[in-house]
């Protein structure tokens, strides 16, 4: 597909996402509840900033996919579907890769509609993924046409420990409070093999246990890390705990 066949897509992209607006703005409101006024603003400056892409035509047109003309863009959601996330995947698409998204499990009727919204437009082009982000992520790295797996998640849970990852000289970081390890961990590419041959059940832990020597523990100073979000169970305790 050239880029001009490209172009016209996301234009069309453009002016379907404002026709669905209100139904959006519902829809975050109702899986996510987010407020509608919140909704409103961000689809409205993802709008504004979609149609940048119209003014920078010329500067867009050069781009190439980072992994030739078969390359494919895996981009995950850690946490709830937001307007600003038809950005990433347009300009993923725009470079002239294929583009594979995971929304969060509690943005699904909103995954949805966007899958109504983008099918039409763009095909097989842009898809929705719909297994667990465990399986996203293991899928994604097995597959040698996923060139760039883009991942969104808090920074409060990197931001504390990555300036000590890159200066412990370590290939593992794992931010501990008072003698305690948490998550998420931190893991050089380096061990990409060998994290994919991992048993599942037992996960990074089994990779610590055989290079102790590559572990480095950095100290978080905050006691969320601790806490696992991984499956609907998690999520209610977390709430149930906000609420006491």
């Amino acid at each position: 597909m050239t880029f001009d066949q490209r172009f016209e897509k996301v234009k069309e992209l453009i002016m379907a996402l404002g026709q669905r607006r209100d139904q959006m703005i519902a829809q975050a409101a109702l899986d996510l509840r987010f407020a509608a006024k919140d909704t409103a603003h961000e689809l409205d400056l993802t709008l504004e900033r979609l149609e940048t892409f119209i003014e920078l035509r010329e500067s867009l047109a050069p781009r190439r996919p980072l992994g030739g003309p078969d390359s494919w863009v895996a981009v995950t959601l850690s946490y709830n579907g937001s307007a600003w996330l038809n950005l990433v995947i347009t300009a993923a698409y725009m470079a002239g890769n294929q583009v594979l998204v995971k929304f969060s499990s509690k943005g699904s009727g909103l995954m949805g509609l966007m899958e109504e919204i983008y099918q039409p437009i763009f095909g097989d082009g842009i898809r929705f993924y719909r297994a667990r982000g465990q399986t996203f992520m293991e899928e994604a790295l097995k597959n040698p046409k996923v060139s760039a797996v883009v991942f969104f998640g808090y920074d409060q849970h990197v931001l504390p420990y990555q300036e000590a990852f890159r200066q412990s000289g370590k290939g593992i970081v794992v931010p501990a409070f008072r003698g305690r390890r948490g998550h998420p961990v931190l893991v050089c590419l380096g061990y990409r093999g060998e994290i994919l041959a991992l048993d599942p059940a037992e996960g990074l832990r089994q990779l610590m246990r055989a290079h102790p020597d590559d572990v480095f523990e950095a100290e978080a100073g905050d006691a969320n890390i601790l806490r696992d979000l991984d499956v609907p169970e998690d999520y209610a305790d977390e709430l149930k705990r906000r609420r006491d």
